[in-house]
Parts: structure tokens; sequence; C-alpha cells
């Protein structure tokens, strides 16, 4: 499943709740102007994945399985 067009700033403090849940990033973007046009992260826990993606054009997204999903986007009122 996928949250698309995630405000920038509600993007950043899902990156830092997932930090404080627990999460553990496992690979970031890193090429030259990263973060000025393009980022993306992925965070494991518990053999699941959760990978969170910024653009300057689009904002934030995020791609993980359902539940956990809904749990992340429940206290953002995200769909």
């Amino acid at each position: 499943m996928l949250i698309e067009n995630i405000p920038t700033e509600t993007f950043h403090r899902m990156v830092d709740d997932l930090k404080a849940d627990g999460w553990t990033l496992v690979k970031e973007y890193d090429n030259m102007g990263a973060w000025i046009d393009y980022g993306r992260l992925k965070f494991e826990k518990g053999g699941l994945a959760v990978v969170c993606e910024w653009t300057n054009w689009d904002e934030g997204s995020v791609e993980a399985p359902p539940d956990i999903l809904r749990a992340l986007a429940r206290p953002y009122g995200l769909r």
C-alpha cells in the first residue's frame, strides 16, 4: 500500500515517529543532491519494511504493508 502527497512537515514527523518506534534505517538515498529534489529512506523492523520517499514536486510518500501503513497514517489523518 502507498500513501502519496504527504505534506513535507508531516512527512518529516512520520519519519521521526518511525525512528522513535524502533524502526531501523537500513538504506538512505545519498547521491549528489540528496534531499534537494529527491530523498528515499528504507526502514525495517521484525521482517517488515517501510519505504519513505520525498520529492520537491510531490512531497512525501510512504509505502508499507497495509496494517503498518494504516497505523502510521492514523495520527495524521491520512488515507
